[in-house]
């Protein structure tokens, strides 16, 4: 293909011919290798780009889209301004959102193309901008004109068959990550109460990729909340409607799929689910392996190498919730040792804790058993005058589960 800009004008004209929304979108994106834009932009057979756009392009309502797009290329292959790139790309999407007055529902995956890109660029001018010690608030501004696309999209009341609510679980994927990265998800719930009043088609009626990703952030927004039983269910139908070859979906939805199921169920991952993934192995490898064996000193040690990468997709509450199945472990390692006796006295537990690095009083040893109780990781009471734990006969340490790796 001609990718100069006088070859990229007879392609949109031909994409605008054939109605192909996604060959168009393809078209506006800046979404391309720097060598590629460099041609583009450097490119136009007159001193004023804009008159050639008017010359060549035969439906005029696109002119100023096309222009936004080229100003967007050129900051970004000629100047090399991620930040001046990110302004101009979010006049492009006001332009798009404009032209949707006279456009129909075709043209959505160009909509898709210059949402999606602005979400990138507006990422990394933040970047660009936090390296500088500058106030960095493009994700903000994008999401601001982001959202007036899901405004168009759901309110639109054109017959179902052409109408542009079909591009409204897109957008929301697109806002919703936005939200994620900013650390402003609450605003999501303005999104969903919008949805709930709004006459849609059903969901399994959408594009199964626009349905993914808005079931796997129903599912991060629950587990932020800890609302772990509703994070389990949106996160189990992302998992079963995502396709088996998109490897990076499938870990960004087992990266909160796994502590979700070992919170609400104490269901583990399986060793051939996670030699799948390399991230998810090098991280829950060793973590599954400190809860089987009890290990609360490589637990928490493991907790401190990978705090801030914990925290930064927001997990490490949750992992630290966990720790209750490594304890659970160590407490039944003691009762093993007693030759599973059910009446235990508190003061060999207290031992097992302090040989884990744990200085803590016999007291609290006694609150962690309770808890354990409370939780249901251990059946039985505890006796206080006798300073002894009266275990269940039947069954005292429920057992945890694999994790099917048929999950994938």
């Amino acid at each position: 293909m001609d990718k100069t800009l006088t070859g990229i004008l007879h392609s949109i004209n031909q994409a605008i011919f054939q109605r192909n929304g996604l060959f168009l979108g393809d078209l506006l994106s800046i979404k391309r290798d720097p060598k590629s834009l460099q041609e583009l932009v450097f490119s136009s057979p007159s001193i004023d780009p804009k008159q050639d756009i008017i010359r060549i392009l035969h439906d005029k309502s696109w002119v100023d889209v096309v222009f936004c797009f080229w100003k967007a290329s050129l900051a970004l292959g000629k100047d090399q301004d991620i930040v001046k790139a990110t302004d101009e790309q979010l006049v492009l999407v006001q332009a798009v959102l404009k032209g949707f007055s006279q456009w129909e529902a075709w043209v959505l995956p160009v909509l898709f193309a210059v949402c999606r890109d602005l979400e990138v660029l507006a990422c990394k001018a933040d970047a660009l901008l936090r390296s500088r010690d500058e106030k960095a608030e493009k994700s903000e501004e994008a999401a601001r004109m982001i959202n007036k696309a899901f405004t168009i999209c759901i309110t639109d009341r054109e017959a179902i068959e052409v109408s542009r609510k079909w591009g409204t679980y897109y957008i929301i994927g697109v806002l919703f990550k936005i939200y994620f990265k900013i650390n402003k998800f609450s605003l999501s719930k303005n999104i969903l109460r919008a949805i709930e009043v709004s006459e849609m088609p059903p969901l399994e009626c959408f594009p199964k990729s626009h349905v993914v990703t808005y079931k796997y952030y129903l599912g991060v927004s629950a587990f932020l909340n800890e609302e772990y039983a509703v994070a389990q269910v949106e996160l189990m139908a992302s998992l079963e409607l995502c396709e088996r070859k998109s490897a990076k979906n499938l870990r960004l939805i087992l990266t909160y799929l796994i502590p979700t199921l070992l919170l609400t169920s104490q269901k583990m991952p399986s060793k051939a689910l996670l030699s799948k993934f390399l991230y998810l192995k090098d991280f829950y490898e060793p973590l599954v392996e400190y809860i089987r064996k009890g290990n609360l000193k490589g637990y928490d040690q493991l907790l401190i190498e990978r705090e801030k990468e914990l925290m930064s997709k927001r997990i490490y509450l949750a992992i630290e919730r966990i720790r209750d199945m490594c304890m659970r472990n160590l407490f039944r390692r003691v009762f093993i040792l007693n030759q599973k006796f059910t009446k235990i006295p508190i003061k060999l537990f207290h031992i097992a804790l302090n040989y884990m690095g744990l200085d803590v009083e016999i007291a609290e040893t006694e609150c962690f058993l309770a808890n354990m109780i409370y939780k249901g990781f251990i059946k039985g009471y505890i006796h206080q005058e006798r300073q002894t734990i009266i275990l269940s006969v039947k069954d005292p340490f429920p057992k945890t589960v694999n994790l099917s790796n048929l999950l994938i």
